[in-house]
């Protein structure tokens, strides 16, 4: 009983914790209940936990809580220890100086995507970054990029698990004109989104093979602008640009699980 207590005790401290995720002004104890589904209780238990081992701080205004540098600090960390920001910034640069415009890195991991390295471009239209955040699977370029490279079994359930969310009137949100899609993107070899995640965006996903036999998916470079911006010909040149600076890199690519 007492081993069944502790993991339950886990499960919600990390339930907690994803809730925080992105919270960057915190969220407060009445908040956090609602959001978890847990009592204020256990809740409250578990954020004196964290505070007193320093992977959440409250604020002393406000008295909401929010993850802690500490916490933030240990995941950069581990993402360090990877290898991925030394190994691919370099050609990241290289393809922002090219294309002018944001250029990130996204990553698989636990089944889903994460952005997790992003350039600047020159260009003066900025468009928001997603760097830490999480891709939905079926409008993004990053996500959709992914899913093209499974078994169309694993798709179903993944589509399944995480829904079709409609973002734009140009999302995709009919499971057979999602793998339509795939298809497609399998045969180009890059993924688009235009328009289906934010309206007036274009995503371009280029892959990142770490066994390109079996399309065994390591990352995905994604570069992000205005539509406008991206005429056919720019897409083009865009997708030869970032498999031209990833080739040299598939020797060192490490495994990711």
């Amino acid at each position: 009983m007492a081993e069944y207590s502790s993991l339950a005790a886990v499960e919600r401290t990390f339930v907690i914790i994803k809730t925080l995720v992105g919270k960057v002004n915190g969220l407060s104890v009445s908040k956090l209940v609602e959001e978890t589904g847990i009592s204020k209780s256990i809740v409250s238990r578990i954020l004196k936990t964290l505070k007193d081992n320093h992977y959440v701080e409250q604020d002393p205004d406000t008295r909401f809580y929010r993850l802690s540098y500490d916490f933030i600090g240990l995941s950069l960390k581990h993402f360090n220890a990877l290898g991925i920001d030394g190994l691919f910034l370099p050609a990241l640069r290289t393809i922002s100086a090219e294309v002018k415009e944001l250029v990130q890195l996204s990553v698989v991991s636990q089944e889903k995507v994460y952005f997790v390295q992003k350039i600047e471009g020159d260009n003066q239209l900025k468009v928001a970054d997603m760097l830490g955040k999480e891709a939905p699977l079926h409008c993004s370029a990053a996500g959709k990029m992914w899913l093209s490279t499974l078994p169309q079994e694993e798709i179903i359930r993944l589509v399944s698990q995480h829904g079709m969310s409609r973002y734009t009137e140009n999302t995709i949100t009919d499971l057979n004109e999602l793998l339509k899609e795939l298809e497609k993107i399998k045969q180009l070899d890059y993924a688009l989104s235009l328009e289906e995640f934010n309206h007036g965006i274009t995503g371009v996903a280029v892959p990142v093979y770490s066994n390109a036999k079996e399309r065994q998916l390591m990352a995905s470079i994604v570069i992000t602008a205005p539509t406008v911006r991206m005429s056919e010909q720019k897409i083009k040149q865009i997708v030869q640009t970032c498999n031209a600076s990833i080739g040299p890199l598939k020797d060192q690519l490490p495994t990711i699980e």
